[in-house]
């Protein structure tokens, strides 16, 4: 589920299996949202994620995201990526 897709972030080394990691993570709340027939757009989709962050915690998730915003490229990094 989505709790399993945030700790899947922190053992990522490389900027792509992390920006992949996040994209899971989105993912699995967007079907956790559409099981519960909730709204699995962006208005739906931010808070349940917070939860998520909120409720498992995860160490470093801030420097996880400084480290992808610098490394990604921003030719690379389109659609869900970006």
């Amino acid at each position: 589920g989505p709790g399993e897709a945030l700790r899947q972030l922190q053992g990522q080394t490389q900027p792509v299996d992390k920006a992949q990691a996040l994209l899971l993570l989105n993912q699995r709340v967007a079907e956790a949202l559409a099981t519960l027939k909730l709204s699995t757009g962006a208005d739906g989709l931010l808070p349940f994620l917070l939860l998520v962050m909120i409720r498992i915690q995860p160490e470093h998730l801030v420097s996880c995201l400084h480290f992808l915003t610098r490394c990604r490229r921003k030719s690379a990094m389109r659609g869900e990526y970006a």
